[in-house]
Order: structure tokens, then C-alpha cells, then sequence
């Protein structure tokens, strides 16, 4: 049985490869595909394109047995990154610079992504709206206040979308330049 398992397991390693591998490829021809937009003139985003590939995804899901909306999910995610690794597709995030939504940023699209500091989770879904920025980063969760109500009912409200998730863990230091005695 062990012996079984342990081929299995092999077996899903190497499909995991594979996926890396064709993920790699595919972000370093979405490099190629956006430096032939700036030479054309064209914007970073084709909203067009975009829910086209969406859709096909879903169908081409659908037709293996798997979930439509899973499906969709995982290209969501593709797409963004896609987008980012061509460049120009600027995200706005809550800031200032240097909190946990700027880190999250650099993780999911790249140190090197335009992205812009807004000062209200609100400021973060209008500039995406407004076509001021193509992507939006909030905070949904945190380990200290839970869920964050006020970005979610925002993504409700003003019809906008998921694409993808970055979970940060966050550790605090208590510092003090003077000694204190930590017992009060």
C-alpha cells in the first residue's frame, strides 16, 4: 500500500512540474505580448481578450469534469499575473508605503508592478472603477479584528471582483527606546 501511495505521489509531483513549467512559459510569452502592445500603442489590459480566455477556460474546465468556477478562479489568477508580467497595469493599493497591503502587492504581482497608494479602502475601489488603476488591493482578513467587513460588502456593491489572494503572516514587536518593565 505504501509503495502504491508513494507512486501516486510521485505521479502528481511530476504533474506539478509540468504545471510550473507551462506557467513559465506562458508568463514569458505574456512578457513578449505586452512589449508588442507598447510598440503598437495598445493599452496593458484587453478587457475584451481578458473575459474571452475566461470563458473558453470555464468551457475547456467544464469538458475535462471540472468545475466551471474553479476553473475560472485559477485563470483569474493567471490573468493577473499575465497582466502584471506584460508591465503597465497599475494597482492601487490602501497604503501609505510599507504596510501589509504594499508587501501583498509585491508578492502577488512583483516588486516591480506601478502600483499606487491610496489613503481609504473606498479610494482603492474607485480608482480601479474609474480606470485609474486595473487591479485593487484591500485587506479582506486579519488575525486581530477578523474579517473586514467594509471591503467586502465594497466588492459587492460596486460589482467588481476577486482575482486572486495573498496571505501575509504578520508578526509585531513591542519596542521602546527606554526600559520599561514589560509586568504593568
Amino acid at each position: 500500500m505504501a509503495g502504491e501511495l508513494e507512486g501516486l505521489r510521485k505521479r502528481i509531483d511530476e504533474i506539478d512540474r509540468k504545471i510550473v513549467e507551462l506557467l513559465s512559459e506562458r508568463f514569458s510569452v505574456a512578457k513578449e505580448v505586452g512589449e508588442a502592445k507598447r510598440r503598437m500603442g495598445l493599452p496593458p489590459v484587453d478587457v475584451g481578450r481578458r473575459a474571452s480566455v475566461l470563458r473558453r477556460a470555464e468551457r475547456a474546465g467544464a469538458r475535462a469534469g471540472l468545475d466551471p468556477s474553479f476553473t475560472r478562479s485559477i485563470f483569474e489568477s493567471v490573468l493577473a499575473y499575465s497582466e502584471a508580467m506584460q508591465g503597465g497595469a497599475r494597482v492601487a493599493y490602501l497604503g501609505p508605503k510599507g504596510t501589509f497591503c504594499m508587501d501583498a502587492v509585491e508578492r502577488f504581482f512583483g516588486s516591480s508592478a506601478d502600483s499606487v497608494a491610496q489613503r481609504e479602502v473606498l479610494d482603492v475601489f474607485k480608482a480601479v472603477r474609474e480606470g485609474f488603476a486595473a487591479f485593487g488591493v484591500v485587506p479582506v482578513e486579519n488575525s486581530l479584528e477578523g474579517v473586514y467587513g467594509l471591503a467586502l460588502d465594497a466588492l459587492v456593491e460596486w460589482g467588481l471582483k476577486g482575482v486572486g489572494e495573498v496571505i501575509l503572516p504578520v508578526s509585531n514587536c513591542l519596542a521602546s527606546a527606554k526600559r520599561w518593565a514589560l509586568g504593568r
